[in-house]
């Protein structure tokens, strides 16, 4: 079998498991995940993690994802934001803000806000040695349907199923 016909196999045993999916939606292997998702759940719902607020480029983003998908795209705090205020990197030290968030309570807060067990993400094993180790472990949380994948496989995806490469999207990995 292929690897998108794996991938395909995989969706649709957690969609006979699961009537909805949340993806956690930031760039082209989360986009990919979320046309992969939809034809197999009846109820699909995403969220996008953002630094800051109603910026531009997230309109945009969700934007496209409404006409492209039919989709409602909520900005949810990225949980790395938490820590770098809680640091003080975006205000005086004075200001610090609470306990940062890691990104397990991140992704179950998203599951409450929802009512849905299941986040997919877009995460890859080859984007970093230690997610491929903790995705493998079962440690890394969400859900990874495209884990297999490489930056090529998703490309591929896109360029085939004609989704555009979102913008700023100069990734480091494979």
């Amino acid at each position: 079998m292929s690897l998108l016909a794996d991938t395909r196999d995989l969706i649709e045993s957690q969609a006979a498991l699961h009537d909805a999916v949340v993806v956690a939606l930031d760039g082209k292997d989360s986009m990919t995940v979320l046309d992969l998702c939809l034809p197999y759940f009846k109820r699909v719902e995403a969220f996008i993690w953002v630094y800051a607020f109603g910026m531009e480029r997230t309109r945009q983003r969700q934007e496209f994802v409404k006409a492209r998908w039919g989709v409602d795209l909520k900005e949810v705090e990225h949980y790395g934001a938490t820590a770098h205020r809680h640091d003080g990197y975006y205000c005086f030290a004075q200001d610090v803000g609470d306990a940062p968030i890691k990104i397990g309570p991140a992704i179950e807060l998203q599951r409450k806000e929802y009512g849905i067990p299941l986040v997919a993400t877009g995460t890859r094993a080859y984007e970093h040695f230690s997610r491929r180790v903790m995705i493998q472990r079962g440690t890394w949380p969400g859900w990874h349907p495209i884990a297999q994948w490489r930056r090529s496989d998703v490309l591929s995806y896109m360029q085939h199923n004609n989704i555009p490469l979102p913008d700023g999207n100069g990734d480091m990995d494979d």
